[in-house]
């Protein structure tokens, strides 16, 4: 239930919109941090002498607004930024004349948000406004009665002050929430105009709630977006889930963001679910996104996200009982069939063999993981090993690969997933898990075409080259991590459980969005060994480019260490900013390395250039739970090889 409209609560949520020292109109909150006001209260303020309809939202979106609040018997200067702009002039969902600012930094103590109301009818309802005209400092309220929307297309309501003396709606009052006792105590549009051809009849307009929807719908993605955005890697799972409660069987016409970047997928989404077509006519979707969030207590949403979302549909009115049957409803399929939408794994195992080791041979596996979440390396089951790797194996040389057609290996195994398992991989994203031995880590693996050149029809080759079109590097396609293939042999199967235990303190760095640099130590140290077997060290970076048999010797001692992560640098090339770019990588939470490390890959690949960073970035990444299926201890001189 919201709280009716006071003076005390009407005055704690109000701003004045200045420009210097002259006070040009009126914001007030809709939302934690977020106040409405005019377009033109904006556009004086910022010094344009245009009509708000002809100026472009490029020319006032992020500029920067002058507020000042008089709370707890206090004066408070602030600032905000423009967050959204009206629509254009005579749009059919028009909400004329409106703009939406957002706080920066701490809401002021004692500010309050106020309640919306939309009535079914204006006739002659009682209304107060505070405004501030020139040269009245302390303001001045004015009265009156609200008639009917008026014969245009923005559905202006007129409102007229019925009083001989006392003032009437005139400059200083535009952006003001109109407040009304008749209609239960609550804000009810926001002042826009006046009739300035006839002052004397005391006469002006508020756009009704009713025509704010637009303003309204940027206010909630955007106060949204505030909780969920930070933890925009950890959420993800949940988003996802909800956003296909919400979606309904609209997800078809409306599918999730592909985007990697975690934070722009959800903004993505959000926007998208605020424009899908609503089958509820009382539940809106993004409430029905929050609310099967809330209802999904085996995600783990931390206590402190739950508590802001709870707030967040409260404020809105939401029955959170109504909310919680519904989204219930929706989750119920979703929820049985959640294994279909899980994560899908690739892992290439790469062995050396003490027989063919001189001659750059490997023993080598590939296992097609559809659903991470059942896979049991111990029985296998869950995984399907694929049958490509064999038609590039020796029996003359002991079933071993070469060196030289790893890469072809790769294209091989991609291939039969996509077209014997593609069923398995719709809504999912795969990621490439290559094990290999450590001689073989600083191997360009995410250079590698995802498909053969020599596979096009010859007519293609031809216009296939590196400055215009190119394959695609599996980097760019795929989450591509590094597995170190010694950690899963048998000889180093007694740190199985340091190993977990550091996975799991991994995931709840992750969940308390800890940066990278705070959780990865500094491989630039001489008691490395030492160090890395700590039990808070987790994994290890390197800014600086060592000697292959420096950077082997550290990669020995995260698997004698049992710690699962490691980034680094495989080339700094001279008088370029990748150091700079690294450590900057290194600020991200922990939880977002994976899809930065992607990211740069990327803008590698599109800059077709070996001096952007991402081009030399190499991720160790190891999940204990995803490895090839246990074997019995090798023989002394020849190591198994994965069941197939």
């Amino acid at each position: 239930m919201a709280q009716p409209v006071n003076d005390e609560l009407y005055l704690a949520a109000i701003a004045r919109v200045c420009r210097g020292s002259n006070v040009i109109g009126v914001g007030f909150f809709v939302a934690d941090g977020y106040l409405m006001t005019c377009a033109h209260v904006v556009s004086k303020a910022l010094g344009h002498n245009r009509k708000s309809y002809q100026i472009p939202a490029a020319d006032i979106l992020g500029q920067e607004i002058d507020l000042e609040f008089r709370v707890a018997n206090t004066e408070q200067p602030a600032k905000a930024t423009v967050v959204y702009w009206r629509c254009p002039k005579h749009d059919p969902a028009a909400d004329k004349d409106v703009a939406v600012l957002k706080l920066q930094g701490s809401i002021p103590a004692g500010a309050k948000i106020l309640p919306l109301s939309i009535p079914s009818d204006y006739w002659e309802k009682e209304f107060r406004v505070l405004g501030f005209p020139a040269k009245l400092d302390p303001g001045g309220w004015a009265t009156g009665t609200t008639m009917a929307p008026v014969y245009d297309l923005d559905g202006m309501v007129q409102m007229k002050d019925n009083q001989a003396t006392g003032y009437a709606i005139e400059p200083g009052f535009s952006g003001a929430p109109v407040w009304s006792p008749s209609l239960g105590n609550a804000i009810i549009g926001i002042v826009v105009a006046r009739d300035k051809e006839r002052e004397e009849a005391k006469v002006g307009y508020m756009l009704p709630v009713s025509r704010l929807k637009r303003a309204l719908e940027a206010v909630e993605l955007e106060s949204l977006l505030d909780i969920l955005g930070p933890q925009a890697v950890v959420v993800s799972d949940a988003v996802a889930i909800a956003y296909r409660a919400a979606a309904g069987d609209r997800l078809s016409a409306f599918p999730l963001s592909s985007q990697a970047d975690r934070a722009l997928a959800l903004r993505e989404n959000l926007t998208q679910l605020l424009s899908i077509p609503s089958q509820r006519d009382s539940v809106p979707d993004m409430l029905t996104l929050v609310g099967a969030m809330l209802t999904l207590p085996e995600l783990g949403l931390a206590a402190e996200l739950r508590t802001a979302l709870t707030h967040w549909l409260e404020h809105r009115g939401a029955d959170l009982a109504a909310l919680v049957a519904v989204a219930q409803q929706s989750l119920a399929p979703i929820l049985a069939q959640r294994h279909q939408t899980t994560e899908a794994h690739l892992l290439l195992w790469v062995r050396t063999s003490p027989d063919y080791d001189s001659k750059a041979r490997y023993l080598v596996s590939a296992v097609f993981i559809p659903d991470a979440s059942v896979y049991d390396p111990v029985s296998g089951a869950g995984g399907i090993t694929l049958t490509a790797v064999n038609r590039f194996r020796d029996s003359l040389q002991g079933d071993t690969v070469a060196k030289a057609d790893l890469e072809k290996v790769l294209q091989a195994c991609l291939q039969e997933i996509s077209t014997s398992h593609g069923q398995a991989l719709i809504e999912k994203e795969l990621t490439l898990e290559m094990l290999l031995p450590i001689p073989l880590l600083d191997s360009e693996v995410d250079h590698w075409d995802e498909q053969a050149k020599q596979q096009l029809p010859p007519h293609l080759q031809a216009l296939v080259d590196e400055e215009s079109v190119a394959i695609f590097p599996i980097g760019f396609r795929y989450p591509v991590v590094l597995r170190i293939a010694e950690r899963v042999e048998p000889y180093f199967s007694h740190l199985r459980s340091p190993w977990q235990n550091k996975w799991t303190s991994i995931k709840a760095a992750i969940a308390s969005q800890q940066q990278a640099k705070k959780v990865l130590t500094s491989g630039h140290c001489h008691d490395f060994q030492t160090v890395f077997a700590k039990a808070d060290c987790l994994g290890m970076h390197l800014v600086n480019t060592l000697p292959p048999k420096d950077r082997q010797q550290r990669l020995l001692a995260l698997v004698m260490g049992a710690a699962p992560a490691a980034l680094w640098l495989r080339k700094s090339p001279p008088k370029t900013q990748c150091k700079r770019f690294f450590n900057g990588l290194l600020e991200h939470p922990l939880g977002e390395i994976a899809c930065k490390v992607r990211e740069a890959r990327k803008a590698a690949f599109e800059k077709r250039s070996d001096r952007h960073f991402g081009h030399h970035l190499a991720l160790v990444w190891e999940n204990p739970k995803l490895v090839p299926t246990e074997t019995a201890a090798p023989t002394a001189d020849y190591p198994l090889e994965m069941p197939h």
